[in-house]
């Protein structure tokens, strides 16, 4: 497909996440895989735009949230800073702390595992000025 493939990406990411989502590890695992290619080859950034990870970690699926933090986990920390506008990773900090209270303790393990990649992209303030809009 080749870097030109960049521009569908939004198009195609919702489907990919939804079977990143499935409880069968074969469709898991191609999920991931297509994404990491997409992202070898066309960059990060186009997965940040818009909304689709915030409506993604917003599903009920569980497999979907555990995978998808645990992917961010995996490749936030691996991305250049700067890179990533820091407004479409801070949409994503109040899903991220809500994860963290999960029920399910690999949705919670996954989260936490995630924060790090959160806070080398956005910095420590940015992260304690979204816990002042979390609810008690």
């Amino acid at each position: 497909m080749g870097s030109s493939f960049k521009n569908y990406i939004k198009g195609y990411l919702p489907g990919v996440l939804n079977a990143l989502g499935d409880p069968k590890t074969f469709k898991c695992q191609s999920a991931r895989q297509c994404m990491n290619t997409w992202a070898d080859v066309c960059g990060y950034r186009e997965f940040f735009g818009g909304d689709i990870l915030l409506d993604a970690l917003k599903n009920n699926s569980v497999t979907l949230r555990s995978e998808l933090w645990t992917w961010l986990a995996e490749k936030l920390p691996l991305i250049p800073s700067k890179s990533i506008p820091a407004d479409e990773l801070k949409c994503l900090l109040l899903v991220l702390y809500t994860s963290l209270e999960d029920r399910n303790a690999s949705v919670r393990s996954a989260s936490e595992k995630a924060v790090l990649g959160f806070m080398m992209h956005l910095g420590y303030a940015s992260m304690y000025g979204a816990c002042e809009k979390l609810k008690v």
